[in-house]
């Protein structure tokens, strides 16, 4: 009846699950934050940004990796307090917010199609009721 992709349904409750869940939220940043930091410092400094950035746009097939000038856009909007890296905090507070985010995009996704779903259905429905309404009324005539 209800045609939500069962993907984006999926993903969203991931999502949902994640956001609710502190103890597998920190394990989420941490891995990330792990997998960024390559030099192992406990920060992460731009360099490690640009890397990570770059291998993403390439794993996802993105040709063309965002300009330094964009690299760094990103980094000062991470760097909250302004030490030029990133830590563990910083990272979790940008996670929550992007996952947040993904959330509420993905919920819309799945009220439009809900509703195209629903007025799809409406639609059927009229085209099987209407000659069978026409037929009372006629019958009433007589």
């Amino acid at each position: 009846f209800l045609n939500i992709p069962l993907k984006m349904e999926e993903s969203y409750k991931a999502l949902d699950t994640l956001l609710k869940d502190e103890a597998t939220f920190k394990q989420v940043v941490e891995a990330v934050f792990e997998s960024i930091d390559t030099d192992k410092s406990g920060s992460i400094d731009i360099k490690e940004i640009e890397v990570f950035i770059n291998s993403v746009c390439k794993e996802m097939g993105i040709g063309q990796a965002p300009d330094k000038a964009a690299i760094e856009t990103v980094f000062k909007e991470l760097d909250t307090d302004k030490s030029n890296s990133i830590d563990k905090e910083e990272l979790g507070k940008f996670l929550r917010t992007l996952f947040e985010e993904q959330k509420k995009q993905l919920e819309a996704s799945m009220k439009k199609q809900i509703h195209f779903s629903l007025i799809s259905s409406e639609y059927s429905l009229e085209q099987h009721t209407f000659p069978w309404f026409h037929h009372q009324i006629f019958l009433l005539k007589k």
